[in-house]
């Protein structure tokens, strides 16, 4: 797990104004057949960024020039629907995008995105489409995120606030994963441990099995 801390972030907003993205466009099999977790940034979106030669597509929005240095993009309905990959969010993350703005999100991409470090925020579509169309309008746009209170907000005005379950804000907050998040926990799990030890001795006291021939 490579995850950081998110709990406010500012900066520039990648624009990708399409409805149900899914995750073999975001991180396609075709390209990354294995799960190790290097670094993924060559692969987010590689089929709409490159051609078939390697080179990039110029008009594609993560290669324009001001667009490189992205932290948010905004999408349409149902992004990362799909399969279940996780290398989709390791690539947006590794790319550098921490919070992806929707309508609606695939739910196991969703999930995928809170253990690794990706807020996948979900305002209705007549905000996200104003958010949306501001950027593609303004590439000097900047957004921010705050995650505790739950806004997002931009250097035009625009100003929205969210929902999220409080146990998947922590994860982004404090940069765990699902093991790190049960690990906080620690002090209850030892307590238990221990009485259930008083309890079911046996369970810990019983010799281990020995094979016979």
């Amino acid at each position: 797990m490579r995850n950081t801390p998110l709990a406010t972030l500012t900066g520039v907003v990648a624009p990708l104004l399409r409805a149900n993205i899914d995750t073999d466009a975001i991180a396609p099999s075709r390209v990354k057949m294995g799960v190790d977790a290097s670094d993924l940034s060559g692969l987010l979106f590689r089929e709409w960024r490159f051609d078939a030669d390697g080179a990039e597509r110029p008009d594609f929005v993560l290669n324009r020039p001001e667009r490189r240095g992205s932290v948010f993009m905004v999408a349409l309905d149902n992004f990362g629907c799909g399969s279940s990959r996780e290398t989709a969010p390791w690539a947006i993350r590794d790319f550098g995008i921490r919070c992806v703005v929707a309508p609606s999100f695939g739910s196991i991409f969703s999930a995928n995105c809170y253990r690794n470090g990706v807020a996948p925020v979900v305002l209705a579509r007549d905000q996200v489409e104003q958010l949306g169309a501001a950027a593609e309008r303004d590439p000097e746009l900047r957004l921010t995120l705050d995650l505790p209170a739950q806004t997002l907000t931009a250097s035009n005005g625009f100003a929205a606030s969210f929902t999220v379950d409080p146990g998947l804000k922590r994860m982004l907050v404090e940069g765990l994963d699902n093991i790190g998040l049960t690990l906080t926990r620690r002090p209850e799990i030892e307590a238990f441990r221990r009485a259930d030890r008083i309890a079911r001795p046996w369970v810990y006291d019983a010799a281990p099995a020995t094979r016979t021939a």
